[in-house]
């Protein structure tokens, strides 16, 4: 692998990665150097923080492998044959080359005495990046509530009288309301 990039990992993807290099167990041949090398050297972003032109796990990215351009392909978590053919496993030396890489960095990787070189064009679709906007958006949409106002609202009550009725301190006829 060569020295030519940064790499940068979610701390997702750093999880993930240490799982498949303990299954690993202390083997020495490529994939597990490489995959050793890409966790000692990576820097490690919180998913709110990784840069959005950075190749993360579920990344849409196109690259030129030897100067050919490939993809767009879908970096993905699962192994096997059966892949689709728009999809790279990080898996693969391929797949694991191209995570934490950014739009315009390259690496190199040897395999049974080849050379290949990975160069990334763009990463056309992040995640990290889409929820982001996401979240962005949906904070622009909200209503904004209207501002309470914090002085208080006082009113005043009295409690009602009852009708004061006319009388003469001489009469002593109750009138109409005795009855």
């Amino acid at each position: 692998m060569s020295r030519e990039y940064f790499s940068q990992l979610t701390t997702k993807d750093v999880f993930i990665l240490t799982t498949i290099l303990e299954r690993y167990d202390n083997q020495a041949d490529v994939f597990a150097t490489l995959l050793r090398e890409k966790l000692n050297q990576a820097t490690v972003y919180f998913r709110d923080d990784i840069p959005g032109d950075v190749v993360t796990l579920n990344s849409r990215v196109t690259y030129r492998l030897n100067g050919q351009i490939k993809g767009p392909h879908l970096v993905v978590q699962c192994q096997g044959e059966d892949l689709p053919d728009y999809a790279v496993s990080i898996h693969t030396l391929c797949g694991l080359s191209l995570l934490g890489l950014a739009e315009g960095e390259k690496t190199a990787i040897e395999n049974n005495g080849k050379r290949q070189t990975i160069f990334i064009e763009a990463v056309e679709c992040q995640p990290e990046a889409n929820l982001r906007l996401r979240e962005q958006d949906a904070a622009f949409s909200r209503p904004q509530r209207q501002a309470v106002d914090p002085s208080p609202q006082v009113l005043k009550f009295q409690p009602k009288q009852k009708p004061v009725t006319a009388r003469r301190p001489d009469d002593d006829d109750p009138g109409p309301f005795a009855a």
